[in-house]
């Protein structure tokens, strides 16, 4: 009976008159209204076009002054070059790893967007923490772009059809599509019309750039660290996945530096989440053992 009155007070509920098909009715409109509201939050274009649209003028033309006119660039497809080509697959990966698999490329999501988003970027609010998300292998690897670039970037992605919103529930949900996966494992490489990184994203990731056989700076015990990072290249080559989806750069410095001999002591190491505690670290507890 949410959002219904009642008018005769002292009644019990069980025999006050109330008509149950008009309720249901009711609902269903109300659930309607709401999901409009949300479409039109996400709706990708004009506004004011979208909501004669929706009053039944069909033929009307983009305003020009919202902010669906006014605040996206037109950005034509080009060739991607091979350091974009690991951020995408890196944003990808996040988008999968927040969603649960059902097949080769199918998807179910989880999460929405500005969740997803927020974990690439590295996000300490509530949410993120609460929900254990900062544990993923993906949480924070694009913080050096800045929000405004991955903002732009997914935007790109739903306008190419790798990403999609869809309503599960309640709540919109950021979709992996089937293009969006193949994309992701290298399958294909289409022409996407990505956002130009600023130079200091640029500059920062250059520098933080690991070339292989190189140490990071920073790590007491570097043979380890050698270690560790030529078992997860032979994990990544093994599953066919990229290497930063075994372990990120900083979980491998974390283990050298910590040298964990168990699962209770490796646990509290950011980046180690459940699943990757029994499926990934024993190989990595193992090679830290041998040196020992």
């Amino acid at each position: 009976m949410r959002g219904s009155r009642i008018l005769q007070l002292g009644k019990v509920g069980h025999v006050l008159p109330l008509d149950a098909l008009a309720l249901a009715i009711k609902a269903q409109r109300d659930e309607a209204r709401l999901k409009a509201v949300i479409d039109f939050a996400y709706a990708a274009g004009c506004r004011q076009q979208w909501i004669l649209n929706y009053f039944g003028e069909r033929n009307s033309q983009p305003c020009g002054r919202c902010d669906g006119c006014r605040g996206r660039k037109q950005v034509a497809n080009r060739t991607v070059k091979a350091d974009e080509w690991t951020l995408v697959k890196m944003a990808l990966s996040g988008v999968a790893r927040m969603s649960t698999r059902r097949s080769t490329d199918v998807w179910t999501p989880r999460f929405g967007k500005r969740k997803i988003i927020q974990c690439l970027l590295g996000s300490q609010a509530a949410p993120i923490l609460d929900a254990g998300l900062d544990a993923l292998s993906t949480y924070g690897i694009l913080k050096s772009e800045g929000s405004a670039y991955v903002d732009a970037l997914f935007e790109c992605f739903e306008q190419a059809g790798l990403v999609q919103v869809v309503m599960e529930g309640e709540y919109p949900l950021l979709e992996l599509t089937e293009l969006g996966s193949r994309v992701m494992r290298g399958a294909e490489k289409p022409t996407l019309a990505l956002p130009e990184r600023t130079a200091g994203a640029i500059a920062s990731a250059s520098s933080r750039q690991v070339k292989k056989g190189e140490v990071p700076a920073g790590i007491a015990d570097q043979a380890l660290y050698q270690k560790l990072a030529a078992k997860r290249s032979e994990l990544a080559a093994a599953s066919g996945k990229p290497a930063y989806t075994v372990f990120p750069n900083f979980v491998l410095v974390e283990l050298a530096n910590r040298k964990p001999t168990s699962e209770r002591e490796a646990i509290s190491i950011r980046g180690i989440g459940p699943a990757k505690l029994k499926t990934v670290l024993p190989d990595f507890l193992e090679v830290i053992a041998e040196h020992s």
